[in-house]
């Protein structure tokens, strides 16, 4: 059993230390470290070279998704099992690996055959929250409630970090859609896996820390209205576009079947992101701009548009 891990990364020279040696000293060692680089600009690349690492640099930001794919490419190339998949964010607890490879060995053999992904549960560092994955209904994506002592459960789709896949599955599927950038591919990898057949878990006891720097990318602003407190989101207008383009296109075009259930949750999604700028048109025009750019790609099912930093 065969594992790479991979590491992607864009501007974190602040963290990738952390990530670096939580994935080095790891109880269940990988055969070999990668570092897919975004283009960065910042001290990263000096960082990466203190370490025993293959480095594979972009020459600019491909997105999480695009970065991915080079991590997939070369563990086909190189006649690996498994890639586990890691944010320079991300902090794998020193059993995360151990625990992943000892849960698939108890599973039986036929389930074995059909499972291509296990999921890390990651915990976000100051909040706390736990990010357990999403099923697909006939009204959207669903987060799962797993019970505290449940150590194992089925999934549809989890986050990128912390993924252990497959590579024998990865073949079958193809590789994911690089053109999704920064948010809803790990969603359209999951949905074409489950199409096919596979199974994907996550395993509670094996955990990480996810967002080390403490700069999440979303985040809440509270407005006091008289006796009541509005809560809007804030994100930056990069995430903006993305988000609207990607669930439209995912939601609309590609999931099936396509219902009055699903297209309504597609377009609240979307109305309520929006709606959180446009109540703040003048400070928050960039991000307004994002999304309705987003909107109107999406409307022309156009992943290869790119935002413009």
């Amino acid at each position: 059993m065969r594992i790479l891990g991979h590491i992607h990364t864009y501007n974190d020279e602040e963290v990738i230390d952390q990530s670096l040696e939580a994935l080095f000293t790891q109880s269940h060692p990988v055969d070999e470290v990668i570092v897919v680089d975004n283009g960065s600009s910042d001290g990263t690349l000096s960082r990466c070279a203190a370490h025993n690492i293959n480095l594979i640099r972009h020459e600019k930001n491909l997105g999480t998704s695009g970065a991915v794919v080079s991590g997939m490419r070369y563990a086909i190339s190189h006649g690996y099992d498994w890639i586990w998949i890691l944010d320079a964010d991300s902090v794998p607890h020193k059993h995360a690996l151990k625990n992943l490879v000892d849960f698939y060995s108890t599973l039986p053999p036929s389930t074995q055959c059909n499972t291509w992904l296990l999921g890390t549960l990651p915990i976000e560092k100051n909040s706390t929250r736990r990010y357990h994955g999403f099923t697909f209904t006939t009204h959207g994506f669903r987060e799962i409630a797993p019970r505290n002592n449940q150590q194992s459960y089925q999934c549809d789709a989890i986050m990128w970090t912390g993924s252990l896949y497959k590579i024998s599955a990865i073949k079958t599927l193809g590789l994911p859609n690089p053109n999704f950038m920064l948010d809803i591919g790990e969603f359209e990898y999951g949905y074409r896996g489950k199409s096919h057949g596979f199974l994907a878990f996550v395993h509670q006891p094996s955990t990480l820390v996810h967002n080390i720097g403490g700069s999440a990318s979303s985040r809440l602003t509270h407005y006091r209205i008289g006796p009541c407190t509005i809560r809007l989101m804030e994100l930056p207008p990069i995430r903006c576009y993305y988000l609207i383009r990607n669930l439209f296109i995912f939601w609309i075009y590609q999931y099936k079947p396509r219902t009055i259930l699903t297209t309504a949750y597609c377009i609240f999604k979307i109305g309520k992101t929006t709606m959180n700028f446009a109540l703040r048109p003048v400070s928050h025009w960039p991000e307004l701009f994002a999304c309705l750019k987003g909107l109107f790609d999406g409307l022309r099912n156009d992943l290869k548009s790119r935002h413009e930093s």
